[in-house]
């Protein structure tokens, strides 16, 4: 009882600072999570939102959802960092006795928490992809592309995440051609994808 006692309150403690944060701080806010949400509030249906937002499907589902109940900026950070912050916990759990939970906590808190500060649905994708991949290795093929196709609709940079099943595919071949000229032909794509994107990957 204890244990999950402290774990809650621990994980509430950041919830709450990303939650309660001035709308100033971070860069998205100001661009599209403060008008979206608004907008979220004053469409009368979803569709109407989404026709006029035009973003990714499950990061305005989650807006349109808590614009039902109030338009306090809050409880949209406090939801998606709530989520966000599951995710992760519920991996470092799977992994308790690979790896201390506080340690997996520990390095989400120091590479990505600031970042959800901007970044938002970006981020989200990627606590999304996080939960994916911990399927993936444990052979959960349907659960990990039925996450990545969530990902996909929380922010289109998560389809790098699908480098995963490609590269598995690539591993299990037994023709040991095959495999390498299917290297090398991927990576020739994608140093070309590099090159031709160059800007929007800046």
């Amino acid at each position: 009882v204890l244990f999950w006692f402290f774990t809650i309150i621990g994980l509430c403690i950041p919830i709450f600072l990303a939650a309660a944060r001035d709308r100033t701080v971070g860069f998205d806010v100001t661009y599209y999570v403060e008008p979206y949400f608004e907008a979220a509030y004053w469409s009368k249906s979803f569709w109407d939102y989404a026709e006029e937002v035009k973003s990714d499907y499950v990061y305005m589902f989650i807006n349109y959802l808590i614009s039902r109940f109030t338009d306090n900026l809050f409880w949209l950070h406090f939801v998606l960092q709530s989520l966000m912050m599951g995710m992760v916990y519920f991996v470092a759990y799977k992994y308790r006795k690979k790896f201390p939970i506080w340690f997996v906590v520990f390095i989400y808190l120091t590479v990505m928490y600031c970042s959800t500060y901007n970044i938002v649905r970006q981020s989200f994708a990627v606590t999304i992809t996080f939960v994916a991949y911990y399927y993936f290795i444990n052979n959960r093929k349907k659960i990990f592309l039925s996450l990545m196709v969530i990902a996909l609709l929380s922010h289109p940079t998560s389809v790098v995440c699908f480098l995963f099943y490609v590269i598995d595919s690539i591993a299990k071949l037994k023709n040991v051609y095959l495999k390498y000229f299917t290297i090398i032909l991927l990576t020739f794509g994608f140093l070309g994808i590099i090159f031709i994107f160059k800007d929007l990957i800046n």
